[in-house]
């Protein structure tokens, strides 16, 4: 059988059943497909305007809760986690706690919750506000989960990973330390094990006044050793110029006794937190997914219904059936579906190539048929896995395909997707040059490497222009460096914005690269500002109503006295527009491609992944970018084509 379900209506001739058994009779010849009656009850028809305005009115709102569906589906398998198996057995539907499949194709309306007596107006207006109270309630869940659940991996990361990184309060010991003196001090030093010998013979006589012989291995892992040392406190910043410049890492650190009692105490009540959170939100989702999902075939149905009547006509006389097509019979079945209600418009033959219906990929024309038809994608079999799409979707005039952003290169299919353009725009960016002019840019936006910001989730950053880069992030950096190194990347020109993080970046990555540093820090390259929420809690500014405004205005958003996508799109794109000009020219005059490699933010790079792509801003969200993530664009005469986004290949050495 095929992945997908159709949903069509027909007129009966001379009865619902009647149609329905012929289509069952004319199908079954060849083995085509297997087919369902779908129930729909008797419903007010009201006035043809309302019939009109309803229809366009239940396409937005199908649409709509097609995509909390997913999203419910899509985080339910994130919080499953290692039980990802489980997931099939948690999307159920309906009070028998059916698999989404059977509750489609043996679908019965629900009269207790949708009263058949209302109007369709009220009814879709039922459905559309419980379905947004439902979303609304996700977004505060899952923000709480996934603070809980972020803080605890902080806090195991730092127990775990290597002596350069981890957490040492359970390494080091009262006795490694000299305390209370008023002059000198110990300070821990990592040190790879090859250069264990030159620390040796060198620490000594890395400055003056380190007291002789009080280097001390006091542990070592695969990689690195660390040893104390003690010297006088004035000479402590001079030391660690020395160890930077001979590769030696000194690690912050304090003693405290109650350090290491209070991490086992912190980790302890975070890991109970996530377990009683988890437990609700489990049982949470497993109900409202059903609810959530009931309600999209209830829309369906009224779509079918408001589409028939407008399509057929008075008395209410057609059968709604749901036709799970053979593989490979599709053109076929569509074949037989044509010769038998091709009477209903004869000016229909030929309006519709099959050929042209590329999966994922908007149609070059309009579906249309003799008949109502809705296409109903069934990506998930009934083992329901979680990299599939896990929905049953039906779309009247297009067809949509679910991605999600688990490689590089997704989120961009998804985006050219839903906004229907080609991998090259022309009208990305205009300039005075002659198209037989041959020229080539190389851009490249890389995302800064992991900040203190970036570990504190429950608080808004915004710019935080002073923040530096973690530990991590400086490993991180370094890595991309080599990752530059390796394919060969040569910068023309390179650019950071004015915070502190990324001239970090670029300066440990550039540096490893052996590539010459950035010619200018620019200010129109820097963070989204969000205003007056800078420092503030995300619980205390994300309120239900903050919310909803955000999504109302969605790139044009912005915090009081803050930015929007928007205007952090123009900034950005005031100071590059001029740059890739002169680039072109550059290119033309020299013969050769132009690389420019700029180091900046999650939010600019979003709103500028946006503007080359050019799609639709309220999709901007959805662009992925991890901290240095590579994104790589090529400008050309034929306009700016996307070769990758969000490529963090270099960050698995991590592991």
């Amino acid at each position: 059988m095929s992945d997908e379900y159709w949903l069509i209506s027909a007129p009966g001739k001379p009865t619902p059943r009647q149609t329905y058994d012929q289509v069952c009779t004319a199908t079954g010849k060849d083995q085509l497909s297997t087919n369902f009656i779908f129930n729909i009850p008797d419903l007010k028809v009201g006035t043809l305007d309302s019939l009109v305005s309803l229809s366009d009115d239940l396409g937005r709102l199908d649409t709509y809760i097609e995509g909390v569906t997913r999203k419910l589906a899509q985080y339910f398998g994130e919080v499953l986690e290692g039980e990802k198996n489980k997931l099939a057995e948690n999307l159920v539907v309906g009070p028998n706690n059916v698999d989404p499949v059977t509750y489609v194709t043996d679908f019965q309306w629900d009269h207790a919750k949708y009263p058949t007596k209302q109007s369709l107006k009220t009814l879709s207006e039922v459905i559309s506000k419980a379905v947004t109270h439902v979303e609304n309630e996700l977004k505060l869940r899952s923000h709480t989960y996934n603070n809980v659940k972020q803080s605890l991996q902080a806090l195991e990361k730092k127990q775990a990973g290597s002596l350069l990184t981890r957490n040492l309060n359970d390494v080091v010991k009262r006795e490694n330390f000299l305390l209370g003196s008023e002059y000198l001090k110990t300070l821990l030093v990592c040190v790879p094990k090859a250069l264990v010998k030159d620390w040796n013979e060198k620490y000594e006589t890395l400055c003056a006044m380190i007291v002789p012989r009080t280097a001390e291995l006091i542990a070592e892992d695969q990689d690195f050793c660390l040893f104390t040392v003690t010297l006088f406190q004035k000479t402590e910043d001079t030391f660690k110029h020395k160890c930077r410049e001979n590769k030696f890492t000194v690690r912050e650190f304090t003693f405290d006794e109650q350090a290491l009692s209070s991490d086992k105490q912190q980790l302890s009540k975070l890991e109970t937190d996530r377990q009683q959170l988890y437990g609700s939100l489990v049982r949470w989702l497993k109900i409202n997914f059903g609810e959530v999902f009931s309600a999209s075939i209830h829309i369906k149905a009224l779509r079918i219904f408001v589409e028939s009547v407008l399509r057929y006509g008075l008395p209410v006389n057609f059968a709604a059936i749901v036709i799970h097509p053979w593989r490979r019979a599709a053109k076929k079945l569509r074949d037989v579906l044509n010769q038998l209600f091709g009477y209903l418009d004869q000016s229909s033959t030929g309006r519709h190539d099959d050929n042209f219906d590329i999966p994922g990929v908007f149609s070059s024309q309009q579906e249309y048929y003799p008949y109502v038809y809705l296409k109903n994608t069934q990506s998930c079999n009934r083992r329901c896995k979680i990299n599939d799409c896990l929905i049953l979707q039906l779309v009247s005039n297009r067809f949509y395909s679910y991605m999600q952003n688990l490689a590089p290169f997704i989120v961009y299919q998804y985006l050219l997707m839903s906004t229907n353009v080609s991998s090259h725009s022309n009208d990305t960016i205009s300039l005075p040059v002659e198209i037989n002019q041959s020229y080539k840019v190389r851009l490249f936006l890389f995302r800064h490497a992991e900040s203190q910001s970036n570990i504190k989730r429950d608080i808004i950053a915004g710019q935080a222009n002073e923040v530096d880069l973690t530990d991590l992030g400086c490993k991180q950096a370094q890595l991309l460096g080599k990752r530059l190194k390796i394919e060969k990347l040569i910068f023309d020109q390179a650019y950071t914005s004015t915070a502190v993080r990324t001239k970090r970046t670029a300066e440990i990555a550039l540096t490893e690269a052996q590539l010459s540093l950035p010619d200018n820090a620019v200010e129109d390259l820097c963070e989204q500002s969000q205003g007056d929420w800078e420092g503030i809690h995300r619980h205390e500014i994300y309120t239900p109503q903050t919310i909803q405004k955000m999504e109302v205005l969605n790139f044009d958003h912005s915090a009081p006295n803050g930015e929007s996508l928007r205007q952090v799109q123009r900034r950005a794109l005031k100071f590059l527009n001029p740059l890739i000009d002169r680039a072109k020219k550059e290119s033309i005059k020299q013969n050769r491609s132009i690389t420019i490699g700029i180091f900046s933010h999650g939010g600019t790079i979003r709103s500028l992944i946006q503007h080359f792509i050019q799609s639709n801003p309220k999709t901007a969200w959805l662009i992925s970018n991890e901290n240095t993530a590579i994104n790589e664009f090529v400008i050309d005469p034929r306009g700016t084509m996307c070769v990758r986004v969000n490529d963090v290949g270099h960050l698995l050495l991590l592991a």
